[in-house]
């Protein structure tokens, strides 16, 4: 029996290689991370075989399969054999590892390769994937807190890039979590099967560290966290991150309105659509009138006063009691990520 998380490392590293046989569509709904998409069958020959199934049989709809199959099974078979290590090993999976990844474990050895099979497939996958986001649901969390700007996500990215026990909610979800959040991001957001995949891969790791820091999070533009989750980081001990209003300013200007250009002013006025309920309209008006003039100091300024300084002060005074500490975003990056590293190692 092989899963998938017995050989994350691997992936990671690309020592292995994880092929999905299933169909485009199958794929772009949701995939193990690292997974390359050499699909058996089209999104039309898989509807077609499964009508055959279940209009007229299983043996009628092996057999059209395995026509369909043989068409393409040279090309099918180089490109399976191009990813394979030196040492010919390869990762085959379809949805629950039956007909369609058996059969090509059974070619791939006739070719001289050595199929690893994911007991279960994708299925089985996403229960594993359940069941450790559940269990991260319950693990013992450090959340940065702190108004928009104050560097929340600067800290976990750079406790990520330095190999410590985080997870950066908002790279796995490529948004920021605001109205506005997927502003210069240039990648679109994962489907939520896909954000709950990597985020499973990336706690699979750090199961038995002491405390995981993570950014205090609710929704993420289309992403939802799972309930539990959430309830669990709204809960947890936390830090808050201080950050004058000018340091503010100056670091929201370069996240949000680097490469600013026709594109970007488009997107901005539709995202600041969704404020409008929230911002009285000469201030909305005034704020989409800076961005075109591209006085984005002052723009951010009454974005900041007029929404977001507003939502998270509501939010940081009901959550006093759960604060350890508060931690100047002024001292050098790597002296405040220090602190957090101690403060999460304290019982």
């Amino acid at each position: 029996m092989s899963h998938y998380f017995d050989h994350l490392h691997d992936f990671e590293t690309g020592r292995l290689r994880i092929v999905d046989l299933r169909s485009p569509g199958e794929f772009n709904l949701g995939a193990m991370p690292h997974a390359v998409n050499i699909p058996l069958f089209t999104n039309e020959e898989r509807a077609a075989v499964g009508t055959t199934y279940k209009q007229v049989g299983k043996q009628e709809a092996m057999e059209q399969g395995l026509e369909m199959v043989a068409t393409k099974i040279e090309v099918f078979l180089d490109q399976l054999m191009a990813l394979a290590g030196t040492d010919k090993r390869i990762v085959v999976h379809c949805w629950r590892g039956g007909m369609r990844s058996g059969s090509v474990a059974k070619l791939l050895k006739a070719v001289g390769l050595t199929p690893i099979l994911l007991t279960g497939g994708y299925k089985s996958f996403r229960n594993e994937v359940l069941a450790h986001i559940d269990q991260l649901s319950e693990h013992p969390l450090l959340v940065l807190n702190g108004r928009t700007g104050s560097g929340k996500t600067e800290c976990i990215r750079h406790l990520v890039k330095n190999g410590a026990a985080a997870i950066d909610f908002e790279g796995i979800a490529c948004h920021r979590g605001s109205a506005i959040g997927d502003m210069n991001i240039g990648k679109p957001q994962p489907t939520q099967q896909n954000f709950e995949n990597q985020l499973a891969a990336a706690y699979y790791p750090l199961q038995k560290v002491k405390r995981i820091i993570v950014e205090v999070e609710q929704d993420i533009g289309s992403i939802r966290l799972p309930p539990k989750l959430r309830r669990h980081i709204q809960a947890s001990d936390m830090v808050l991150l201080e950050r004058t209003l000018e340091e503010r300013i100056s670091h929201l200007q370069k996240e949000y309105a680097l490469e600013w250009g026709e594109r970007e002013d488009v997107l901005f006025e539709e995202r600041m659509q969704l404020l409008k309920k929230h911002i009285q309209g000469p201030i909305h008006g005034q704020i989409l009138e800076h961005v075109r003039l591209r006085k984005f100091p002052e723009a951010i300024t009454l974005l900041l006063h007029h929404r977001y300084d507003r939502c998270y002060d509501k939010s940081i005074a009901r959550q006093q009691s759960q604060f350890k500490a508060s931690i100047q975003m002024s001292m050098n990056l790597d002296v405040v990520c220090q602190r957090l590293l101690q403060l999460a190692a304290v019982d």
